[in-house]
């Protein structure tokens, strides 16, 4: 779809001719970040986007209740053209920001921490006093086993993508 995008809806390439590498190298013109990809991550916009295009009854695509996309098949973004456009991450994100977006979407914070939560810079509590933030994340190369007891399981701050490095690298 982007590439029809780019060559005949937009037009903004028409003469596009890249080959599958290149196109899977992403060396087209223009970005389609989505909902639920890193520089988009709250699925919950899928709601936002299929209300605003009435999805639904213009194309036949419906949303699960965790907001997959039915038919599975189907894809959604917001397409960009700019020449300088390119595909970035959202970063973790702290208490503060998820206690403003989630004024800002009308949901509870827990609500908001359930969607985002690997994004989250921060293990989620009851409230701000039982959070502990990793605002002073320990060095990654003085990191133990002690400084990752406090992390939630899974969690892939930076302390423990260096740790599992460190700890892959000395075997």
């Amino acid at each position: 779809m982007h590439e029809r995008v780019r060559k005949e809806f937009w037009a903004y390439a028409p003469d596009e001719t890249l080959s599958t590498d290149d196109m899977i190298l992403e060396k087209y013109q223009g970005i389609r970040p989505a909902p639920g990809y890193p520089a988009q991550p709250d699925h919950t916009e899928k709601a936002t986007l299929f209300r605003l295009l009435d999805a639904e009854a213009t194309a036949g695509v419906s949303l699960t209740e965790s907001y997959a996309m039915w038919p599975g098949s189907s894809v959604s973004g917001l397409y960009l053209s700019h020449p300088e456009s390119s595909y970035f991450g959202v970063g973790k994100i702290e208490r503060d920001q998820v206690e403003d977006y989630a004024t800002r979407k009308g949901m509870s914070v827990a609500e908001v921490e359930r969607w985002l939560a690997p994004i989250l810079n921060y293990i989620p509590g009851s409230g701000p006093a039982s959070v502990t933030a990793i605002t002073t994340p320990t060095p990654a190369n003085d990191a133990s086993p002690a400084d990752l007891a406090a992390h939630p399981p899974g969690c892939n701050c930076a302390v423990h993508l260096m740790y599992r490095s460190k700890k892959v690298g000395a075997k």
